[in-house]
C-alpha cells in the first residue's frame, strides 16, 4: 500500500512512523490535515504529508522520477491548503496556530539537506532563526522553515 512504500521511502522509517503515515493519510481532507501524491502508471512516485503536530514532512520523489517538478508542486499545493484552511476557519488560523506557528506554515529541514533547502529558498520560504548555528553532534538537527502568509 502507499502507506508502507512512504514509509520505505524515509531514512528514519520504523512501525512508529508507519502507524504516523497511516494516521496521516487516514485523516488527510480534514481541517488543516494534507496529505498528497502524484502517481504514474497507477504507483505513487511522489508525495508530502502535513505531521498531526502541524509541520510539513516527508516531501520524498522517486529518483527515477525526479527533476520533473514534481516535488515544487506538490510543496506549492500543501502550502497553498494549508493556508487557505486557516484562512477559512471560524478563528482565522485553526491549525496554523498549532505550537506558536501563527500565520504561516512550517517544516523541519534537516541539516545538510541542500535539495530541499534550495527548493523551499525558491519558494520563498525561510529559516525560522537564520543566525541559529548547526550545532556539532553526530545527528544533524532539524532546522525549523516557515513560510508566511503574506508570502
Amino acid at each position: 500500500s502507499d502507506t508502507e512504500l512512504v514509509n520505505s521511502w524515509w531514512q528514519y522509517s520504523s512501525v512508529t512512523s508507519l502507524k504516523t503515515i497511516r494516521y496521516c493519510i487516514e485523516i488527510s481532507g480534514t481541517l488543516g490535515s494534507c496529505c498528497l501524491g502524484v502517481e504514474t502508471d497507477n504507483k505513487l512516485v511522489a508525495c508530502i504529508l502535513r505531521y498531526p503536530g502541524g509541520a510539513l514532512g516527508m516531501l520524498f520523489v522517486d529518483p527515477i522520477y525526479r527533476r520533473r517538478g514534481y516535488a515544487e508542486a506538490l510543496l506549492k499545493e500543501a502550502s497553498t491548503r494549508i493556508i487557505t484552511a486557516a484562512e477559512d476557519s471560524n478563528d482565522g488560523c485553526t491549525e496554523v496556530t498549532k505550537g506558536n506557528h501563527h500565520g504561516h506554515c512550517w517544516a523541519l529541514i534537516r541539516d545538510g539537506n541542500i535539495a530541499s533547502e534550495a527548493l523551499f529558498t525558491k519558494l520563498r520560504w525561510e529559516r525560522d532563526d537564520p543566525t541559529e548555528k548547526k550545532r556539532t553532534g553526530k545527528r544533524r538537527a532539524n532546522r525549523k522553515w516557515i513560510k508566511r502568509v503574506n508570502n
